[in-house]
């Protein structure tokens, strides 16, 4: 079993084996990845929200990363959600096979996992993700509103469920994700609705829908404003793709990613995996 795990996990996880009373969860994934019945994925996205630690303390970086890299594949990474959507739409609008979903980790992470070496490469990483998370937040805050503005004005009106919204607005962004490849003319001579059925567009699509539900219409009527930790969100629903499982304690990311099914994957909480091995 291929497993993505949400960086809340590894957390509870260091919890755990700084004497908390499920240590045992800890030696069963440990024992499971040893017998080769789990394969834990690690992505940028995980390194992203764990590295800034380095800034506190490294002292709690190198606790961190000590559950982080007992368990993960260290010389070999998910692709960057960018690059997933862009070669699954590439490969769906020229039927080709889906390329491999991995690739090498970079030599200046390698030698930080594998050897745990520092390196001025990996301080320009981690002050980059920094300031990328305030970017994201800003940004994506100033477009719902936008969206919002623009809505009222052609009177959209509010879906009745989340259903509703998804037969519009689903189609819509795998489209602007066929033209931003440049590929829409080829996707949609295959069908859009194909495109909407690869693993990695239908994560995107299922967990955009689900953001503009909640930040332009509110899950409960009540519309909200995008925080920082969406932009983790966002990339980690992408590069689930790669996995059978994404493993997440955070409840509302499970709900969303719910909503859809995708064929051979699931989300699951970390008890809900331990059953599985």
């Amino acid at each position: 079993m291929k497993a993505y795990f949400d960086r809340n996990i590894f957390g509870d996880l260091k919890v755990t084996e700084d004497g908390g009373e499920s240590a045992e969860k800890l030696s069963a994934l440990r024992a499971a990845v040893s017998e080769k019945r789990l394969t834990v994925l690690l992505s940028t996205t995980v390194l992203e929200e764990t590295l800034p630690a380095l800034n506190l303390s490294p002292n709690i970086l190198r606790q961190d990363l000590k559950v982080i890299f007992g368990l993960v594949q260290k010389r070999r990474m998910i692709k960057s959600a960018g690059d997933l959507l862009t070669e699954a739409v590439q490969s769906y609008a020229y039927d080709r096979r889906l390329p491999d979903m991995l690739t090498r980790t970079p030599r200046f992470l390698e030698e930080f996992l594998v050897k745990g070496r520092g390196s001025r490469e990996l301080r320009k990483f981690v002050d980059a993700v920094v300031a990328q998370g305030g970017e994201f937040t800003a940004n994506f805050t100033e477009t719902f509103l936008e969206a919002r503005r623009v809505g009222e004005e052609r009177n959209v009106g509010t879906p009745e469920d989340f259903g509703e919204l998804w037969k519009v607005v689903a189609p819509a962004i795998a489209e602007d994700w066929a033209k931003h490849c440049g590929l829409y003319e080829r996707c949609v001579e295959r069908g859009m609705e194909g495109l909407l059925e690869v693993r990695a567009v239908r994560l995107y699509a299922i967990y955009y829908t689900a953001l503009i539900h909640s930040k332009w219409f509110g899950e409960q009527g009540t519309p909200g404003k995008v925080i920082a930790s969406e932009k983790g969100d966002f990339h980690h629903s992408v590069q689930a793709a790669a996995a059978d499982v994404f493993v997440t304690r955070d409840r509302r990311l499970a709900r969303w990613l719910r909503k859809v099914p995708v064929e051979g994957f699931e989300v699951l909480n970390l008890d809900e995996l331990l059953e599985r091995l």
